[in-house]
């Protein structure tokens, strides 16, 4: 099972973060300006500082998780990808470009959505490639909740 988080947090006006936050959230038109994803209590994730990076704690703004239920097998070949991409950069680019339609990617940098790829690409076999645009997090919830309506019926 991979479980992916979905982070929400007010912030006072004079913390930066604030306005980080709400330019994501603005461009994106959704509540949520971060998504992570736990794998076997392990917590992957890409930042603008720390590029991709795991944890074995939790973020403390985690305000939604959708589990999905994928298989052994793909859930581990998911985890050997998102290991491969630890200490890869953060791709400001991609979510620049990202907000105004146009789809960038730097094979050896990821922001937060993309590490979702993985999961599409092993369980669905969607690549980047056959997207239009960059994920944002809105779009990796708005797919979430797509197939747990599938799996529901």
């Amino acid at each position: 099972m991979i479980k992916v988080h979905f982070h929400r947090k007010f912030y006072k006006w004079w913390n930066p973060i604030k306005y980080t936050t709400s330019i994501i959230k603005l461009f994106s038109n959704d509540i949520y300006y971060h998504v992570s994803f736990e794998i076997d209590g392990i917590y992957y994730e890409s930042e603008f500082f720390d590029g991709v990076s795991r944890f074995i704690h939790p973020r403390n703004d985690i305000a939604e998780t959708v589990e999905l239920h994928l298989g052994k097998e793909t859930t581990e070949k998911v985890a050997k990808e998102f290991i491969s991409m630890l200490g890869k950069k953060y791709d400001f680019f991609g979510v620049l470009f990202g907000f105004f339609g146009y789809k960038v990617h730097k094979s050896d940098k990821y922001f937060c959505s993309e590490l979702f790829l993985p999961i599409l690409k092993h369980a669905y076999g969607i690549t980047k490639n056959d997207l239009k645009t960059n994920l944002s997090p809105k779009d990796v919830r708005m797919i979430c909740l797509g197939l747990i309506a599938k799996n529901a019926n």
